[in-house]
């Protein structure tokens, strides 16, 4: 017999946890959804009806009580051990490079729904009063004319206007989140460090490893969302996001999937990585490795530092015209 704890639509409350810490001081729509636990699943109930989403079908580690709040330890929703579990082949660096399902997840990608795990992604939080100002400068959008809830790609050039590398922006109420390349994280985090003078108020922080990442890709994208309870974010255009809650731990949702494939985008923290990334697979979505994202990739024209972006190309020849503001000043 399940056990359904309430589930119920509610006003996000800021998080002070490490990524959204200072950024959510207003009050945002937020769906919360609860656990639900059986003898043999865990599940999560999706908003506003008695629908379950079901979280896998591992066996329960733990005899539950009717009267208890299923409060799993951490190793039950460790995101790798779930990967591990599923026959993933991982990178000598952590990435997983695929889940043996290359040719399916290129297909569900294309005619369905893919889901990959990209925590490999540079996540860089950018804060201080001057931190619009200060990206503003630094790139090639025009982030002034940017909103909190809102976002953008853009490209970190060099001082002669070369590619470095090209990035995704969610602007918050008090801070930035940066989605950068892999092999740029260090090196973008030194550059921005490198450019704060002494009186501007800006501070940088690398938030990669406190943070998981996905990103759903394919046509049939929004019924996930639908299935989760996330509707509300469908209809936002490109760039836009939104937070939600899991049992008070924060999760952002944002519009694009980072190809020309409509799709979304999950910032989430480590405790609740595991849960998200089994309801998402249960709800349709096809899991892909970092191989086949890769060809995906090249197919759909998105340029990787390194390969397409170099120093010898500014952002117009590399195709980028999206990321650049003509009228910024």
């Amino acid at each position: 017999m399940a056990i359904q704890l309430p589930c119920k639509l509610a006003l996000f409350q800021p998080f002070t946890s490490f990524c959204h810490q200072d950024a959510l001081n207003g009050t945002k729509q937020c769906v919360s959804f609860p656990l639900w636990v059986s003898s043999g699943a865990v599940g999560l109930a999706s908003a506003g009806s008695s629908r379950f989403v079901n979280l896998g079908t591992r066996q329960a580690r733990h005899t539950l009580k009717a009267a208890e709040i299923f409060t799993p330890p951490p190793i039950d929703n460790d995101l790798h051990a779930i990967i591990s579990e599923m026959g993933a082949i991982f990178s000598e660096d952590g990435v997983v490079e695929t889940f043996q399902n290359d040719k399916d997840a290129l297909a569900a990608a294309e005619n369905d729904v893919a889901v990959v795990e990209m925590s490999q992604i540079g996540r860089i939080r950018v804060t201080g009063e001057d931190r619009i100002r200060f990206l503003h400068n630094q790139t090639t959008a025009d982030f002034q004319k940017l909103k909190d809830g809102e976002g953008c790609d853009t490209v970190f050039v060099t001082s002669t206007g070369r590619t470095i590398d090209l990035a995704k922006a969610w602007v918050m109420k008090n801070s930035v989140i940066l989605f950068v390349s892999p092999s740029q994280r260090q090196s973008l985090c030194a550059l921005l460090n490198k450019y704060i003078f002494f009186a501007d108020k800006v501070e940088v922080e690398d938030i990669t490893d406190k943070t998981y990442y996905f990103t759903l890709v394919g046509p049939n994208s929004s019924k996930v969302l639908d299935t989760l309870g996330l509707e509300a974010i469908k209809d936002k255009p490109y760039g836009s996001f939104m937070h939600y809650a899991i049992e008070g731990t924060p999760v952002t949702v944002g519009v694009g999937s980072g190809l020309a494939s409509p799709g979304y985008s999950f910032m989430l923290s480590t405790d609740t990585a595991g849960i998200v990334w089994e309801a998402i697979l249960n709800a349709g979505a096809v899991p892909m490795g970092a191989a086949a994202w890769e060809q995906l990739r090249v197919w759909q024209g998105r340029p990787a530092p390194g390969r397409e972006l170099t120093s010898e190309y500014n952002a117009l020849e590399a195709g980028l015209w999206h990321t650049i503001s003509m009228t910024k000043g």
